[in-house]
């Protein structure tokens, strides 16, 4: 996958995407854990994006980038002997991936964490919870499906301009949590 960080405090993941051409897809694999000692319930995720060497100002040809990449975000809640959880049907939209396009990527990370809640010991494994949703959120980004996709995906449009090809564009995923008692 492409060269990723994360802050000291463990609440920002960067991706850094890299010489993408038309076509091609980069993937980050991850967990978010409560190491706590009380449930965690999401708050809200902030999503931001820099060029070549952390410049906050994008050129027009990282701009474009941008522009054309598209993601697909699935999530799993696991115990800690590694057993899925039964989500609370109030989180989000009543599904557990999303897709889009880059604009939309802070949006839909929110709606689809929304009320999400981790007890102590319990983590988000960055996966589709199902082949059949893994399939859709490909489908729906125009990327064909493989089975090895279960993590955030970011796929570059066929159809981008050679402009685009050596550009470096980072994105930064910061995920807040409260804890679940706190206003």
């Amino acid at each position: 996958g492409p060269a990723t960080t994360v802050t000291p405090d463990g609440k920002t993941v960067t991706t850094a995407v890299t010489n993408m051409y038309p076509g091609t897809y980069a993937q980050y694999n991850g967990t978010i854990e409560n190491n706590g000692t009380i449930p965690a319930v999401f708050k809200d995720a902030i999503v931001t994006f820099t060029g070549k060497n952390g410049a906050t100002t994008l050129s027009l040809n990282e701009t474009a980038l941008k522009n054309n990449l598209k993601f697909a975000f699935g999530y799993i809640i696991l115990n800690a002997d590694g057993t899925k959880v039964a989500v609370n049907p109030n989180s989000g939209d009543g599904r557990f991936y999303t897709s889009g396009t880059m604009d939309q990527f802070e949006t839909k990370l929110n709606a689809l964490l929304a009320n999400v809640r981790l007890e102590p010991t319990q983590k988000i494994s960055l996966d589709f919870p199902s082949e059949a949703d893994a399939m859709a959120a490909m489908e729906s980004i125009g990327f064909p499906y493989n089975p090895d996709m279960h993590c955030i995906t970011y796929t570059l449009s066929k159809d981008a301009g050679d402009n685009i090809e050596k550009q470096e564009l980072g994105i930064h995923i910061t995920l807040n949590w409260k804890q679940h008692n706190a206003q």
